[in-house]
């Protein structure tokens, strides 16, 4: 019997392309196991709270939190029977001219987003029964949703033109959308914790980064017979791969995200 998997996405920084806008676009999705849904996401959100003496009624907000209580919270998300998978977008490498249109390039991330969210369900002999997004400003809801539900309707399969839609057969086509307001779902935000937390490794403050909560998640992101780059964590657009290799403060992607 094929599984029924649940998928939550956030981010962190922004789309702009102001001075005063981030460097990156991060994209996250945590995938659940339906089934199991409900009980993988409280027993993570119940053994954080105990650690950090959290109140039940505060939700989760990752850039809230200090560094000693991201750690065991990241932890405790990495411990779990989850799958994670981050889109990562390099705004400076980015061609200004084809993502000018405001959400342009927030809804590209999302369709990199959704087709390896496929992948992973593919993968698993599994569907998505249900994509959770978080709300975001300046953009509704159902924009959202319509931009989404014209990606399930026309999935096409893999080909040599970049430019294509790629979900996987038989993976989406049932798939409900819908969006909450980030502290209304846990999933979400443990979507957020994990966006947050390649965000953090990725955009620099002060000229450095914390790569501790990226290294920390590896146990989660998905891989493709080993492979995390392109799949798990995929860096757009190509010129961002080049960073990798000549941006020390990358380093963390070769260390722990080889290939």
């Amino acid at each position: 019997m094929n599984s029924s998997y649940v998928a939550y996405v956030d981010e962190a920084g922004d789309d702009g392309c102001t001075p005063k806008s981030s460097e990156w676009l991060i994209l996250s999705a945590v995938v659940t196991n339906k089934a199991t849904d409900a009980r993988t996401l409280k027993t993570v959100f119940d053994s954080s709270r105990l650690v950090l003496n959290k109140s039940e009624q505060k939700p989760f907000h990752f850039r809230r939190l200090p560094h000693h209580q991201r750690v065991p919270y990241v932890s405790q998300i990495a411990g779990a029977p989850v799958a994670a998978i981050t889109v990562l977008v390099n705004k400076q490498s980015v061609w200004r001219d084809r993502f000018s249109d405001r959400h342009r390039l927030y809804h590209y991330a999302i369709r990199l987003l959704v087709e390896r969210i496929s992948w992973l369900s593919r993968d698993r002999n599994g569907t998505i029964s249900e994509l959770m997004l978080s709300t975001r400003r300046g953009l509704s809801s159902s924009a959202v949703r319509e931009y989404l539900d014209s990606l399930l309707a026309n999935p096409k399969p893999s080909s040599a033109r970049a430019n294509e839609v790629r979900i996987a057969p038989g993976t989406m086509e049932r798939t409900k959308v819908f969006t909450f307001e980030n502290e209304e779902m846990l999933g979400l935000q443990m979507a957020d914790a994990v966006a947050s937390g390649f965000y953090n490794a990725v955009e620099a403050r002060y000229g450095f980064i914390e790569a501790r909560y990226a290294r920390m998640l590896k146990p989660i992101v998905y891989n493709y017979r080993g492979r995390y780059r392109s799949y798990g964590l995929k860096f757009f657009p190509p010129p961002a791969e080049k960073l990798i290799e000549t941006d020390p403060r990358l380093k963390w992607v070769v260390e722990d995200y080889s290939k």
